[in-house]
């Protein structure tokens, strides 16, 4: 999971270094993985940090172990 979200990170970044507005980048991410593919709220996300900088592509490492939910 974690290979693929990077492969579609770069494709992200691709984009918006294209010069693409990030509706079209979604929508050519929607063709290519389909079902796969980000939301355009998440590309916009995404969009939002390429402009503030943040370019990187990788997880960024969590301070904490995930919640366990019990039943």
């Amino acid at each position: 999971m974690a290979e693929h979200s990077t492969r579609i990170r770069h494709v992200l970044l691709y984009e918006f270094e294209s010069g693409r507005p990030a509706a079209e980048a979604h929508r050519n991410l929607s063709q290519v993985f389909s079902t796969e593919a980000l939301s355009e709220r998440s590309v916009r996300a995404r969009f939002h940090r390429f402009k503030a900088g943040n370019k990187k592509l990788e997880d960024e490492d969590r301070s904490s172990r995930p919640t366990a939910i019990s039943y």
